[in-house]
């Protein structure tokens, strides 16, 4: 056996692993501090993301937090994944509404349709959040005027791929949304009538076609700049 095969073997067995803990530690917390969603917040979430997938394979479970447990705070909505398992998605206190749970129910719909670890680890951060955004409505990450950006302000698509990147703080956390949603609009209009395909085509040895998002980048951050 050559030593690039034993430390795939190595390096997919340490993924599988840190998904686990992470998996069964969200498990125990949604069952011992959270309780089944309203039915009627599910069916509007569902109906609002099947405007991106109106395929849907995707059967997640669902749980809304009171608060935090067993150390887990979440406070509006986090999806967990591991291979075999269901998508468990947790909803905290501020997040139990249609936006929150559509966007984290296309999350779980992009995790169905290319597999736990290509979506964790194959696929770029800001196409995974703007495909969840599509879902999401709230005014903070659709109008982005009162910040005022320059097109300088709005990163490059590979500055913002891994979560470690893409997720920060106040401004910078609206512009990263609001880009990345912008972005993957323009690529959908333009392009993406086939998604379930694109998806199924992505994979961890493969790379993603960045290039293709390229011009939507462009004229994101001419666009949302000029609305400030």
């Amino acid at each position: 056996m050559s030593r690039m095969v034993i430390a795939a073997g190595l390096a997919a067995s340490a993924v599988l692993l840190l998904l686990g803990k992470d998996y069964l530690h969200a498990s125990l917390a949604g069952s011992v501090g959270g309780r089944d969603c309203p039915a009627a917040l599910i069916q509007e979430a569902t109906a609002r993301a099947a405007r991106t997938f109106p395929n849907d394979n995707a059967e997640p479970v669902i749980r809304c937090m009171k608060g935090p447990a067993l150390g887990l705070r979440v406070d509006y909505g986090a999806s967990h994944f591991l291979p075999v398992l269901p998508t468990l998605i947790l909803l905290g206190p501020k997040g139990q509404n249609t936006d929150v749970l559509a966007h984290e129910l296309v999350h779980a719909e992009v995790r169905a349709k290319t597999g736990a670890l290509v979506r964790s680890y194959g696929l770029p951060t800001w196409f995974d959040e703007g495909l969840g955004m599509q879902a999401d409505e709230r005014a903070p990450f659709q109008d982005l005027g009162d910040l005022a950006p320059s097109p300088g302000d709005f990163p490059e698509l590979g500055e913002i791929g891994r979560p470690s990147t893409f997720f920060r703080a106040g401004r910078q956390s609206r512009l990263n949304y609001g880009f990345a949603r912008c972005v993957v609009a323009g690529w959908l209009e333009a392009e993406g009538t086939d998604l379930d395909g694109f998806l199924k085509d992505q994979s961890l040895l493969g790379k993603f076609p960045t290039d293709r998002f390229e011009p939507h980048a462009a004229a994101c951050r001419e666009r949302l700049s000029q609305h400030s």
